[in-house]
């Protein structure tokens, strides 16, 4: 196989053929062995398992919702798409700078290391390394780290 293209033992759910792992713009994917004749793929997490499903229902149609990952960040999305093509946001924490409306969204820096910044960016140049966690604080201020050595209160 070419460099990239990792072998599974999974099998394609349109032709039969066995699935390989590919890296894209947006993160890892299974993809049919049989391409270009069959262009089935299917989105997986980091260590090529199928994506996460919630508790949460799709309004539309009742389907469980999946985590995906997107342009901007994780989404909540329908499992039964392309029937259904609904979506949401993820858990969106407002972000804490004094005047801006803007939300904390995912980001990859140019090396690819993970980062949080205000989505009303450049505008907003709120910007952090750990993963933010609405909380239930006394304060105004609802936004902690996930890092322990973090804010975790007011």
């Amino acid at each position: 196989m070419s460099r990239g293209v990792d072998p599974t033992d999974t099998v394609c759910e349109q032709c039969g053929a066995k699935m390989v792992k590919r890296w894209g713009k947006r993160g890892y994917f299974l993809a049919c062995s049989a391409y270009p004749k069959c262009r089935f793929t299917r989105e997986v997490d980091g260590n090529g398992e199928k994506k996460e499903e919630t508790d949460a229902r799709c309004e539309q149609c009742g389907s469980p919702m999946v985590v995906k990952n997107g342009k901007f960040g994780r989404f909540l999305a329908c499992s039964n798409y392309p029937t259904c093509k609904s979506t949401r946001p993820g858990d969106r924490v407002p972000c804490p700078q004094e005047g801006c409306e803007g939300v904390i969204v995912e980001r990859r820096s140019r090396k690819g290391k993970t980062f949080y910044s205000c989505s009303n960016y450049p505008t907003c140049t709120f910007a952090l390394w750990d993963k933010p966690i609405r909380r239930n604080a006394p304060c105004a201020n609802l936004l902690s780290w996930s890092r322990s050595s973090g804010r975790t209160d007011c």
